[in-house]
């Protein structure tokens, strides 16, 4: 296929059903590698773990792997780094430009459709589980909302192009004692037409299913692991460990 927005907007769903959002590799990685500069997994490590044990990351690992895809595949575009309210530089997102036009596309938060981007107006884009607003916010600014959500506020989109070296430098960044997700242990992805998330600050431990802007809770009876490996295919062992230092704090 050629690039085109049906082709974006495809290949950003499969990646959500495919690929969670989680820490659990972040917190593990975080634990295992004293080195900063090489925690962070880049390029074929990244799919390769993805592969073969059902892992994922949070912005900074996702939306680099994905923009490499995405170029693979022959689209154009760059990677920016953008702020959450009060938070500078705290989150990751891609920029895609086609046919004239630019579409934010996010596999780190995740947003689950390629929205559009208009300095002049806002724009809109709905996909099976949320609807999403780009909401011009000054020059190369858009705040992005979303419906059907207890909170619309996402974050803010700074549209300034970052190369290769400044976004890795953020990512090592993000993994040292300042980073964000290396605490407890998050999941989300989207699974049989739902937003399905674990959040392990809840208890007791929940799988919480979104749909229609109306949220279910699925308590967890039994090994917590064993209930993430089940619904969200993430390897047990991965699961085990990033549940076991978020606990103690550390290897054991």
């Amino acid at each position: 296929c050629s690039p085109s927005e049906l082709f974006l907007d495809h290949l950003v769903d499969a990646y959500g059903q495919r690929v969670p959002w989680e820490s659990a590799s972040r917190i593990v990685r975080k634990a295992q590698v004293s080195d900063v500069v090489n925690r962070p997994r880049l390029g074929e490590e990244f799919w390769q773990t993805a592969m073969a044990h059902g892992s994922g990351g949070t912005c900074f690992e996702s939306n680099r792997a994905f923009f490499a895809l995405l170029l693979s595949l022959g689209f154009e575009g760059y990677l920016t780094i953008n702020d959450m309210h009060d938070a500078v530089g705290c989150h990751t997102a891609i920029v895609i430009q086609l046919d004239g036009r630019k579409w934010l596309v996010d596999a780190g938060y995740p947003l689950l459709a390629a929205v559009p981007l208009d300095l002049s107006h806002t724009m809109n884009k709905s996909s099976s589980y949320e609807s999403y607003r780009a909401i011009p916010n000054g020059t190369n600014k858009f705040t992005i909302e979303r419906s059907m959500h207890p909170k619309s506020y996402m974050f803010t989109l700074l549209d300034t192009p970052v190369d290769d070296a400044q976004y890795c430098a953020a990512l090592i960044h993000d993994y040292g004692e300042a980073g964000l997700f290396l605490q407890d242990v998050i999941i989300r992805q989207t699974l049989n037409g739902r937003i399905t998330r674990f959040d392990g600050n809840e208890e007791p431990p929940i799988i919480q299913v979104l749909h229609n802007g109306t949220r279910t809770d699925w308590q967890i009876n039994g090994d917590i692991a064993i209930a993430l490996h089940q619904r969200f295919g993430i390897d047990h062992d991965l699961v085990s460990l990033a549940l076991n230092i978020a606990v103690h704090g550390g290897l054991e």
